[in-house]
């Protein structure tokens, strides 16, 4: 069975020990990030409308 050098390399990032403030603050990030893309995507759907008429 051969194994690839990636997974070998993923599997040990996965489970690597982490920092809970600093993982509390990259995902805060990504939170934010995610909530901007919908707001952005509703103010084009919006737009796209107002268009239409």
């Amino acid at each position: 069975m051969k194994i690839d050098a990636f997974d070998v390399t993923a599997f040990h990032y996965l489970i690597k020990p982490i920092e809970e403030e600093k993982f509390g603050l990259i995902f805060e990030r990504a939170v934010l990030e995610v909530q901007k893309k919908k707001i952005r995507r509703r103010i084009e759907e919006k737009i796209y409308q107002k268009q239409k008429e």
